[in-house]
């Protein structure tokens, strides 16, 4: 037990010095010195991952112990980018992710502690699923939601500033495919008709994988965000995929994805064109407008 213990934090710990290697080089080139400001944030960042991982061994000792090392790389390597573009635009955007990481560490520190059994969950299934897609849908709303550089996925809420709520519908929508799943699994794992090589799950299992789809296009189409769109897909086909064990789910995901990003693209092409074409005829119309008013003027100055 001991030996893997340390195998397990050996896992942590080189994520750990890859994090402070990356940092340490970015702040070397742009800055010629490492920020005080940052030293202690990340210092508290690094003891809080390791409190993290020691309330994971003692409240949930069969846990996957290789989730905490790759979450602490991802977020390392986004703050480490975040930062990189603060030093060149003056910002202090990399310091405030630092403090909403450490707020979400503590967060899932109180989870891991009080949550011991988390088959609870399954209770709240469809609550779940219908607030993951209020979530979704909330930057379509026409006074809170907000469109920055072509994609409506933002909600500014006045005095809290804006955040994108689709961050939060992917945790009760991964909560509600889990459950979802798990009470279904046997009947969509039942094979129908083989084709080239795969077992085809039967038309009436289909339901499921078509509702999400029609939903990750809806997104695609309505917020410009693919990808939201995609992760929204792939997270339940993968989910399918280990539920059932069938490669076919795979594949007909890979295929309808597709087919809806291209079917999409033409839509959104059009409706481009379309905006272009009126916006210019508007300009036309505003030129033809200021070139008579400047010539009327222009007559009765004469």
């Amino acid at each position: 037990m001991i030996v893997t213990r340390l195998r397990q934090i050996s896992l942590l710990l080189i994520a750990m010095a890859i994090s402070a290697l990356a940092f340490i080089q970015m702040f070397q080139r742009t800055a010629g010195e490492f920020p005080m400001q940052y030293a202690g944030m990340l210092a508290l960042a690094v003891v809080l991952f390791l409190v993290l991982w020691g309330l994971i061994v003692r409240f949930q000792p069969y846990a996957s112990q290789s989730i905490l090392p790759c979450v602490l790389l991802l977020t390392a390597t986004g703050v480490t980018m975040i930062a990189r573009i603060d030093q060149s635009e003056g910002w202090a955007v990399a310091q405030r992710q630092l403090i909403w990481l450490c707020i979400a560490i503590v967060l899932s520190a109180l989870l891991i502690i009080f949550l011991k059994d988390y088959r609870v969950l399954r209770r709240f299934s469809y609550v779940s699923m219908v607030v993951g897609l209020v979530l979704l849908l909330a930057p379509m709303l026409p006074f809170v939601g907000q469109e920055v550089n072509g994609a409506r996925i933002w909600i500014r809420i006045p005095g809290l500033g804006q955040f994108q709520p689709g961050e939060f519908a992917k945790l009760f929508l991964a909560f509600f495919f889990a459950a979802y799943l798990f009470d279904h699994r046997d009947q969509l794992a039942v094979g129908g008709k083989k084709m080239l090589g795969l077992q085809l799950p039967r038309i009436k299992d289909l339901g499921p994988i078509i509702v999400v789809w029609i939903a990750s296009m809806g997104v695609l189409i309505m917020q410009h965000d693919l990808g939201t769109s995609l992760m929204f897909f792939a997270m339940f086909v993968s989910m399918l995929y280990v539920a059932t064990g069938r490669k076919s789910w795979i594949v007909i995901g890979v295929i309808a994805f597709a087919a809806g990003a291209v079917l999409a693209a033409q839509i959104l092409a059009v409706a481009d064109d379309d905006l272009a074409a009126k916006l210019d005829a508007a300009r036309e119309k505003m030129a033809r407008q200021i070139a008579e008013k400047e010539a009327k003027l222009q007559a009765e100055l004469d």
